[in-house]
C-alpha cells in the first residue's frame, strides 16, 4: 500500500488535555477521520478501515 503523509498542527499540551500520548492522538485522529468520511459517503468502509490502520471488521466494531 502506498502512503502519503498529511501534517497537521496543534496546540502546545494538547496530548495533555486529552489525556494520550502524541501516537495515541494521532491514531484517534485518524480514525475518527475516517469514521467522519465514511459516514458522509466521502470514502468507502474499506477505505477508512485502511486510513484507519485497521481491518475493515475492526472499523465497522468501531462504528
Amino acid at each position: 500500500m502506498k502512503t502519503e503523509e498529511l501534517k497537521i498542527k496543534y496546540p502546545v499540551g494538547l496530548e495533555h488535555a486529552v489525556h494520550m500520548t502524541k501516537d495515541e492522538m494521532e491514531d484517534h485522529i485518524r480514525l475518527m477521520a475516517a469514521l467522519k468520511m465514511f459516514e458522509l459517503g466521502k470514502i468507502s468502509s474499506g477505505k477508512a478501515a485502511e486510513l484507519a490502520g485497521m481491518s475493515r471488521i475492526q472499523f465497522f466494531e468501531n462504528l
